[in-house]
């Protein structure tokens, strides 16, 4: 939606708006989605799996590691 030569109209700012948001909100489903199919995989590995991100933080981290490491 892109409106050349002329403002948009309050309604159709309104509509811009109101469809931005809503694939906003899609693609952040879909986010959530691949994150959560993602951990199920990790979850399943029989081997501890930690991943380190460069600030030394944990980024991601699995359930037999949790209870190896005795992590929280």
């Amino acid at each position: 939606m892109f409106f050349v030569g002329r403002l948009p109209t309050k309604k159709q700012q309104k509509t811009y708006i109101f469809f931005c948001l809503c694939q906003y909100i899609i693609k952040e489903d879909i986010l959530h989605a691949e994150r959560n199919k993602a951990q199920m995989y990790i979850d399943i590995a029989g081997v501890n799996f930690v991943m380190i991100m460069g600030n030394q933080n944990v980024g991601l981290i699995n359930k037999k590691a949790v209870k190896s490491l005795d992590y929280i």
